[in-house]
């Protein structure tokens, strides 16, 4: 049984909002966010870093019409060393359809996978440092947008972090590392792989100090 039985209410919106910047509506986590209390939250490259215990509320499943995910929980496994689904709960969308009468085949099309990596990806969150020059919260949800490239001669310092940290967040969440890092900074795939490999000569993707640029 799930620990999470219905959507955040307004208090804890206001602990989610009070915490993180940007988070999208239909989140929860049971994770305190606080990477120096063991098992709460996840490193996972660059500055850049998950809770170990996630929620996603009326996810849309679009190959199975009519069926939505009302409740899909995502946790870490210490012992698989990797995220894993640990809660589906299925509902229908307002069309006439009736969940409880979706067949297996119905339920073998649901991509359980892409939809772990779905709200893993939701959930990665840029580390701004105990204390944000803007008196903001410590953590901001990532999007996955690249920064404007600071130089057309190559990638620069700037470029290269913004890399790491693209790079990063796409291996866990959706899509191709290398195809998100030339689709944020317009660049090609070939370009885009040796500024991965010029990224992680450098260190970035290993991890990097808050507040970088």
């Amino acid at each position: 049984m799930s620990a999470f039985v219905a959507q955040p209410d307004d208090a804890r919106v206001a602990w989610l909002r009070a915490h993180v910047a940007g988070l999208a509506d239909g989140l929860d986590t049971g994770s305190t966010l606080d990477p120096d209390e063991p098992g709460q939250m996840r490193h996972i490259g660059a500055d850049l870093w998950v809770p170990t215990s996630m929620a996603a509320f009326n996810l849309p499943v679009e190959s199975a019409s009519g069926l939505v995910i009302e409740l899909i929980t995502v946790a870490y496994a210490l012992d698989a060393d990797d995220f894993a689904v640990s809660h589906l709960a299925f509902g229908a969308v307002d069309d006439g359809h009736d969940p409880a009468g979706i067949d297996g085949l119905a339920l073998r099309q649901v991509p359980v996978e892409r939809l772990k990596r779905r709200v893993i990806g939701k959930w990665i969150l840029r580390d701004r440092g105990l204390e944000p020059e803007d008196g903001g919260p410590r953590w901001e949800s990532w999007h996955g947008v690249g920064q404007p490239r600071a130089s057309r001669r190559g990638a620069s310092r700037l470029d290269l972090i913004y890399t790491a940290r693209v790079y990063c967040a796409a291996r866990y969440g959706e899509g191709d590392a290398h195809e998100a890092v030339a689709r944020a900074f317009s660049i090609s795939k070939a370009t885009a792989g040796r500024w991965i490999a010029k990224a992680r000569d450098e260190g970035f993707m290993e991890g990097l100090e808050p507040d970088r640029a």
